[in-house]
């Protein structure tokens, strides 16, 4: 933002190297200039050894600094904020249906199923029976297990 605000200065900062102030030519004595000038009447004042980043702080505050500030502590706090919500709600669907299912499952089971009623006995022997089409299947399966085996023990009496 002080870029914005006095780029002209800032510039000069930037591009400042201790070479690059004024030398002295035969004849002519040394007179610095710019950023070196600054930092030559600072030490004469008594103020010695700053860099010349340092210049860039007696630029004169952003009167929005502390609205900056308050703004930046805003985003902060929203962000961890957000990140909070974000990791509690997979451990919240975790909990709820997950280890929800845990809870009174037994119960559930007992009353979805209906076995502990009048019927009881009769629904649990149609859940133990097995399906008319597997039983069917695994029949046909057997069968054709029993012939191929009965084939195998023939092709070893005639040698094969």
């Amino acid at each position: 933002r002080e870029k914005d605000r006095n780029p002209k200065l800032l510039t000069a900062i930037e591009e400042y190297t201790p070479t690059s102030s004024s030398v002295s030519s035969p004849g002519r004595p040394f007179s610095p200039t710019g950023i070196a000038k600054v930092l030559a009447s600072l030490a004469e004042i008594g103020i010695h050894g700053l860099k010349p980043e340092t210049l860039a702080k007696l630029i004169e505050p952003d009167g929005m600094e502390p609205a900056l500030v308050i703004m930046a502590d805003v985003r902060a706090y929203f962000q961890v904020a957000y990140k909070r919500f974000a990791d509690n709600v997979p451990l919240a669907i975790d909990h709820e249906l997950l280890w929800g299912v845990e809870r009174n499952v037994l119960e559930a089971l007992n009353m979805g199923l209906g076995i502990n009623g009048e019927n009881g006995e009769r629904i649990c022997r149609e859940l133990a029976q097995e399906n008319a089409a597997i039983a069917m299947r695994r029949e046909e399966l057997t069968k054709k297990l029993e012939r191929m085996l009965l084939a195998a023990q023939q092709l070893l009496q005639i040698g094969f």
